[in-house]
């Protein structure tokens, strides 16, 4: 696989009249996927390997993981349906996958903050097929487009944007569960 130029994308090296960047570092797919938080040289080409390089065979990074077995199934009788397990899947780019998100659960990044967050709530093996989803989608845009590169949003993505707004939920909440009582603020007297 040639490297493509991160700034205009052209694969092998050469730049394309009216690139912004002729100085800029040219990179190889491999070093693309490596990006990603947790991945590494060896998960990488595990993760190119398996569902291969051309992405046109997957409409859309959700079908990449649908093929992947990331995503639950829907089990359906009558007028009732339910979540049903994922599947097993390619079990090679399943493992590849798991290790990225073992190695990513200990950082301080989006993908760590996600592991912990639906680890907490649903389980270690949910978080893990969660985020593994999360990496193969993120993979399928990086070796569909190849001027994409991995920014990682850090471990903020998760928290409310406006904490006055957070606030005011959780005193409503608070409020809902204890009818006919009212929760008030008071600042905090500095004297005391």
């Amino acid at each position: 696989m040639a490297p493509a130029c991160t700034a205009c994308g052209l694969i092998g090296g050469g730049h394309a009249p009216g690139c912004a960047s002729t100085d800029a570092a040219v990179l190889g797919l491999v070093e693309r996927l490596d990006e990603i938080t947790g991945a590494g040289r060896r998960n990488a080409q595990v993760i190119i390997a398996e569902p291969g390089t051309d992405m046109s065979v997957f409409p859309t990074a959700g079908h990449a993981a649908a093929w992947a077995r990331l995503t639950p199934r829907t089990i359906q009788s009558g007028n009732s349906a339910k979540p049903g397990r994922t599947g097993k899947g390619d079990p090679y780019l399943r493992g590849a996958l798991g290790q990225c998100v073992m190695a990513a659960s200990r950082t301080d990044t989006r993908l760590g903050e996600q592991y912990r967050r639906t680890a907490r709530r649903r389980g270690k093996q949910k978080g893990i097929v969660a985020v593994s989803r999360v990496i193969c989608e993120i993979a399928w845009l990086l070796i569909g487009d190849r001027a994409a590169r991995f920014t990682d949003p850090g471990p903020g993505y998760y928290s409310p944007a406006n904490p006055q707004r957070h606030t005011r939920s959780r005193i409503r909440e608070i409020d809902r569960l204890n009818p006919g009582m009212k929760v008030t603020l008071t600042p905090i007297d500095p004297a005391a």
